[in-house]
């Protein structure tokens, strides 16, 4: 024989169906949702999370970063990511979220209780550092490529301050009891990861707990003036510490003001919405930093006939006003639509 043929012959009957299901099964075990967080992290560089233009990985701002993310991923498992336009779908978007939050923490623990515990003891702080996962890493890849001052990557701090409310909590113990009892070579929490756990509740006791969207906005507070932080030259004076701005100092502006650039009047100044900005990030670490009780009105006491201040708690007010503001959002939406039909 010149050109011999090896043929092979079914004999036996076959699901075929089944056998190609089979054959294209992954034999290895399949990683956990942390691990897979985890592995996923290593593709976020620091090239990568220059193209990350916000933490809401769906938005249309961050496709080059989706992209990016996923031409990284094995072929074999990007079909599953996306739907049939080629956006994230569902199990796309928890995948990218699970990469940021592994990049912006590192830590199998608290990345785990945030994916995967659906009963987690810490689901509001879990999901606030989700909400700055994607600003967190990015903050985090600035300072690891020089970009950053080196001091602003508090993370060790943040998850040192998680960490003991989450241990308080597995044992059923004050977070405050806790946090006071000290190491056995003395105080084992460090003053920034005090100051973070500070910001976790509403009050000096820490036994109310500040909520979600309070503990991401201190967050993105301190991130927005940490990265203002860079490690060049500085125009006016030193660069704050992190725990100046955990305190809530503000960094000083980095650019001279030009020469015709004439002083802003009061009022103007007052009104510009960084100035507004500023104050809320301000009344925000203050609410978190201790409980503060607002006098609302005045009234006379029956048995002594002197005057009383009745107080409100602060936040209590700051909760109130909040609730207003989103239903007066919400009637003007309505208004609108019905002035549109």
């Amino acid at each position: 024989m010149q050109n011999p043929v090896l043929v092979a012959v079914r004999r036996t009957e076959v699901d075929r169906a089944a056998f190609a299901r089979e054959a294209n099964t992954a034999t290895a075990a399949r990683l956990s949702p942390t691990e897979q967080a985890l592995a996923d992290a290593r593709h976020l560089d620091a090239a990568a999370m220059e193209r990350l233009a916000s933490g809401d990985v769906g938005a249309a701002s961050n496709r080059s970063f989706v992209r990016g993310f996923i031409d990284r991923l094995p072929p074999s498992e990007r079909g599953a990511l996306v739907d049939a336009d080629g956006a994230l779908n569902q199990e796309g978007i928890k995948r990218v979220q699970g990469a940021l939050l592994g990049r912006a923490y590192g830590d199998a623990g608290i990345v785990g209780r945030i994916i995967e515990d659906a009963d987690s003891d810490i689901r509001a702080i879990g999901g606030a550092l989700l909400d700055v996962a994607g600003p967190w890493a990015k903050l985090r890849a600035a300072v690891a490529h020089g970009d950053v001052a080196p001091g602003m990557d508090a993370t060790a701090d943040l998850l040192a301050a998680v960490r003991m409310v989450a241990e308080a909590r597995g044992q059923g113990r004050a977070v405050a009891e806790l946090a006071n009892q000290g190491g056995l070579f003395g105080d084992d929490l460090p003053g920034n990861a005090r100051l973070f756990l500070g910001a976790l509740f509403r009050d000096a006791d820490l036994s109310k707990p500040a909520g979600r969207q309070r503990v991401a906005d201190f967050l993105r507070g301190y991130l927005d003036e940490a990265t203002k932080n860079t490690s060049g030259d500085r125009l006016f004076g030193e660069p704050l510490s992190a725990e100046q701005i955990l305190r809530g100092e503000r960094m000083t502006a980095d650019v001279q003001r030009p020469a015709n650039d004439l002083a802003r009047p009061a009022r103007e100044v007052a009104a510009a919405p960084e100035t507004q900005d500023a104050l809320f990030q301000q009344v925000n670490r203050l609410l978190a930093s201790r409980e503060l009780e607002v006098p609302t009105e005045v009234k006379v006491d029956p048995e002594t006939g002197q005057q009383v201040a009745l107080k409100r708690s602060a936040m209590d007010l700051m909760d109130e006003a909040d609730r207003a503001i989103n239903d007066a959002a919400t009637v003007a939406a309505c208004a609108f639509g019905v002035a549109a039909e």
